[in-house]
Formats: structure tokens, sequence, C-alpha cells
């Protein structure tokens, strides 16, 4: 059985998934619906199929994520399913849009603004090259009025996410104290909600 975590972020729905409930074998067991792992994509798209038939939705805008700072304007921009744009965030005013972040460790950011949603793949390397600033700055585009609010999902938490120490320095000069954490165990880290959150709070967004 597919476990799912149902959210609301002002008049967004959201659904956050696991991976469990699919067809996929080992290493990806078992509801992988990557198409740049390695899994057998005729397992992947059937996950996909049973993932949005189980939620009664229409399948959703998947992006080639690799952790850059471009932003897929579903509205404006055509999509190709087979061969999704080369994007971490995907924005829409379009209420029967589904926008879809993949995420293992990584920060599941959802931004919803009036009748404008985006989702963002926030990671270290996005949030350092500045996607949570420019997908605000592009919801601010189309709605300049709305207050924003935001969610994140489950993710990395610094307990767990040792950074190498030289480079830890770095994401502090760049991003400020606030991303310095430990880990259980006492070694540097990076604390991910931390950054997430701090560069939305800049731009005023409220979390729930």
């Amino acid at each position: 059985m597919t476990d799912f975590i149902y959210e609301k972020c002002g008049k967004a729905k959201v659904v956050f998934t696991s991976r469990i409930g699919g067809v996929s074998l080992a290493p990806y067991d078992s509801l992988n619906v990557g198409t740049h792992v390695g899994d057998d994509l005729v397992l992947v798209e059937k996950n996909r199929d049973s993932l949005f038939g189980s939620l009664d939705l229409p399948k959703g805008i998947f992006l080639r994520q690799t952790h850059c700072n471009n932003i897929f304007d579903v509205d404006n921009d055509e999509y190709d399913q087979e061969f999704p744009p080369e994007a971490d965030a995907s924005i829409s005013k379009e209420s029967n849009k589904v926008l879809v972040s993949m995420i293992a460790d990584c920060g599941p950011l959802v931004l919803s603004c009036g009748e404008v949603v985006a989702t963002v793949h926030a990671s270290a390397k996005t949030v350092c090259q500045g996607l949570i600033e420019k997908t605000i700055t592009a919801i601010r585009e189309k709605d300049n009025v709305s207050p924003i609010h935001g969610l994140l999902g489950p993710c990395i938490h610094p307990e767990n996410y040792e950074y190498d120490g030289k480079h830890l320095e770095e994401m502090v000069m760049i991003l400020g104290e606030h991303v310095r954490g430990t880990t259980l165990n006492g070694m540097p880290a990076f604390d991910l909600p931390a950054a997430i959150k701090f560069e939305c709070e800049k731009f005023g967004v409220s979390f729930n």
C-alpha cells in the first residue's frame, strides 16, 4: 500500500508520497517514479500510472532535475512528457495542473500565492544558486498582491547531514551562520531546513 501525506498550503492541495507501494525491483523498490536512475522504464511508467490513479489526478508535470536554477512555467512553456524540461522548480496558475518534485534527501518546497502554485527541489546547491528567490520573483510576476504561503515536506536534517568542514564554511559565507549545524556524532553539518526557510522568510513567505 502506498503511503500518502496530505497537506494544504494556501489554496494548494499537496501530497507527499513515499517509495512504498510500487512495482520496481531492488535497488529501486518499490514506488520509484524517476526515469533517470537506471530503473526499468516500463516499471517506472506503471508506478506513475498507479500513483496518479490512486490519487484520482491527471498525470503530473515531471522535470529533469539537475540541481540548477531553471524554472518551468507550466502556463507559458510547452511541455514534452517524453523529454521533460531541465528545471528544479515549476510554477502554474492553472488549477488542473499537477506539479511534481522528485526528492531523495533534499527539500520538497511548495509555495502558494492566491491561484499561483510553485514547487521547488530545494537542495543545498539550488538554495545557493538563488532558486528560491527566483521562484518567488516568478510568483510575484503572476500575483503581486496575495500573501505567499510555504510548506516544506520531509527532508534531511543536520543531525544526519555531515558536511566537509571547508565546504561548510563556504556555504556559511554565502548563506549565513544559520546553515551551520552538527551531526549526532558532533561532526560539521549543513542545516538544509534552516537554509530553505530563511531564504523564504526574507521575502515574506509564511509557513504553516
